[in-house]
């Protein structure tokens, strides 16, 4: 049976505002891999705790970044022409996929502020299977000593 747009909007309204209640674990940061971060924190009507807000990485990229994250953080954000509609950045040897800006220097200036407010003692990585994850990404991802984790899969 289908739910039509009306109810399941109804339905999400009343999730969320039950999970906002029960989120016992405030200012939280999930470094995520692409937009998923963002959707969390914003059904959770918590603050954007986190750079990886609207962007995305490559599979082996965001590996590189989680693995190295305080690295990472730690160069700056450069622009990269590419032939995509949206600004790119780089970090070092990463690509960074601002999908959802329509300028570098906005995206860029969304990435410090957001980079300033990571609560380091409170992480939470998010990566996501698509396309060029391969089961030995999955993997590594699984093997890496981060405390708070999780990969959503096909599988």
């Amino acid at each position: 049976m289908k739910l039509s747009r009306k109810y399941r909007k109804i339905l999400r309204i009343r999730r969320n505002y039950l999970n906002r209640k029960r989120l016992m674990n405030k200012e939280f940061s999930i470094i995520a891999m692409n937009c998923v971060g963002g959707v969390i924190y914003h059904e959770l009507g918590e603050a954007f705790r986190s750079p990886t807000i609207n962007l995305w990485f490559e599979p082996e990229d965001y590996l590189k970044f989680a693995e190295h994250l305080e690295d990472y953080l730690n160069l700056e954000l450069k622009e990269v022409i590419t032939e995509k509609k949206y600004p790119v950045g780089i970090l070092g040897d990463i690509k960074v996929y601002f999908m959802h800006y329509s300028d570098f220097a906005t995206a860029k200036e969304k990435w410090q502020e957001r980079k300033a407010r990571i609560n380091k003692n409170n992480l939470y990585f998010v990566m996501v299977q698509c396309e060029g994850c391969t089961k030995e990404m999955i993997d590594k991802f699984d093997r890496l000593s981060l405390k708070h984790k999780v990969i959503f899969t096909a599988q």
